[in-house]
């Protein structure tokens, strides 16, 4: 999430909504889980009693306004809606809905603990390791043969050096991301920026680097961080202009990026 101080909640249930989340890890929220509950029983609170919307094995921290210090009432929360008669039948049902919540947090194996994630976010530090360093076993093993099993919660092996974002995401390219043993390698790439034009460009743009480079690869990206051209093996020269065809290119904002795994140069385009 965006930190406490932001007052996001981590996901907000309205309007009949449902949904499953399993080993999951909720991390750095201003707010936990909120479900409405209307009197007229088309809700969120319903979808949840009749199990269409269920939270199991996950793992919360700093997750509600009283940080690491957060119990269970803290993190699941109960929004009453309109239609009750009166006050008194809502806050009735409000500490009954509550209690169920609450309740099914244990039941389902949920947790509230640090799993010691870093989450900071600067270009070229590759500081940001979403991997856990702390216990996060126990996840529940999913009963669909089309998911994997493990034995962690999240998205990331605790045992791996490294995650799977390495090698294809733009936050990779860009020197974010780091790998618990490989940080020190990471690190001694050298980031800078690469000059384009023209720029903006309505068709070819050319681009020039302060270095010559060899085994280059040339990665254009849109900001959805998909790839949308790419060329490999690559020999620039420092200093002399190199040209892309870049016509196929819907009109917006894209990374370019040139890397040889010590080298990564990268520049922003816009094609209008």
């Amino acid at each position: 999430g965006r930190g406490i101080d932001a007052g996001r909640r981590a996901l907000t249930f309205r309007d009949n909504a449902a949904g499953e989340y399993h080993n999951s890890i909720f991390y750095n929220w201003g707010r936990g889980i909120d479900v409405e509950n209307l009197a007229s029983g088309e809700d969120s609170y319903q979808r949840l009693v009749d199990g269409d919307l269920a939270f199991a094995g996950n793992c919360f921290w700093n997750v509600a306004a009283e940080g690491e210090t957060a119990t269970i009432e803290d993190v699941f929360k109960i929004s009453m809606g309109s239609g009750w008669t009166t006050e008194a039948d809502s806050i009735a049902a409000l500490e009954t809905s509550s209690t169920l919540f609450e309740g099914l947090f244990e039941i389902n194996g949920n947790e509230i603990a640090d799993p010691a994630l870093n989450y900071e976010i600067t270009e070229g530090s590759n500081n940001l390791n979403p991997k856990p360093l702390n216990d996060v076993s126990g996840a529940n093993a999913p009963t669909d043969p089309w998911y994997t099993a493990v034995e962690y919660k999240g998205a990331f092996d605790p045992t791996e050096d490294c995650t799977w974002l390495q090698n294809w995401t733009l936050i990779d390219e860009r020197g974010f991301v780091g790998c618990a043993t490989g940080v020190q390698e990471v690190n001694n790439i050298e980031y800078a920026e690469i000059s384009l034009f023209p720029n903006p460009t309505s068709g070819d743009f050319s681009f020039t680097s302060d270095l010559n480079l060899q085994n280059v690869r040339l990665t254009v990206m849109n900001m959805n961080g998909q790839i949308v051209l790419e060329e490999a093996n690559m020999t620039v020269f420092a200093g002399t202009p190199v040209t892309v065809n870049a016509s196929q290119l819907s009109t917006g904002i894209y990374v370019v990026a040139l890397n040889n795994d010590t080298h990564v140069r990268t520049a922003r385009l816009i094609v209008q």
